[in-house]
């Protein structure tokens, strides 16, 4: 913005696909290790519970069955069972109390972190492409236009993904 030199457009606009991938890159990793974290912790605090106070937890499982719909005879047998096999009582536990799946935790914090770090870098590379292949005075025009294309284009990408999927 303070300079229609193309040599230093570019240098700024590398400079800010750089570090605004690193900065999403760290921030999508510290996001992902500290929820998985969270949740980790959480199935800890819950195994212990089984482990210690295991009459309350069975109680906390027959009140859920009982809110589900299941009679107090029906809710106690269903609950006595699971209790039986302490690897099925935290498994059940986590998502019934605790709304977790313990075979999801979250995903792979480096993953995440990579492809924040690619889908940052690829977005960023495409108002620069026009300085990258040096079209002088049109570089400008062309990377606006270029950049309100990809938008556009992503902005109805995710439009018809929703609405296929039923997401909205």
């Amino acid at each position: 913005g303070g300079t229609n030199n193309p040599n230093f457009i570019l240098l700024a606009g590398i400079a800010g696909l750089v570090a605004g991938s690193l900065s999403m890159m760290a921030g999508e990793y510290v996001s992902v290790r500290a929820q998985r974290d969270i949740f980790e912790r959480q199935l800890e605090i819950e195994a212990w519970e089984l482990q210690e106070e295991p009459e309350e937890e069975l109680q906390e499982l027959i009140q859920i069955y009982q809110a589900k719909g299941l009679t107090k005879l029906e809710a106690e047998t269903v609950a006595t069972r699971i209790m039986a096999d302490p690897e099925v009582a935290l498994d059940t536990h986590a998502r019934e109390e605790l709304g977790l799946d313990p075979s999801q935790l979250g995903g792979s914090p480096w993953g995440a972190a990579v492809s924040s770090f690619i889908a940052f870098a690829l977005g960023a590379l495409v108002p620069i492409i026009p300085y990258v292949i040096r079209l002088g005075e049109t570089a400008f025009s062309i990377s606006i236009i270029l950049s309100a294309v990809c938008l556009v284009s992503v902005g109805a990408s995710v439009c018809v993904f929703v609405a296929c999927c039923g997401l909205f």
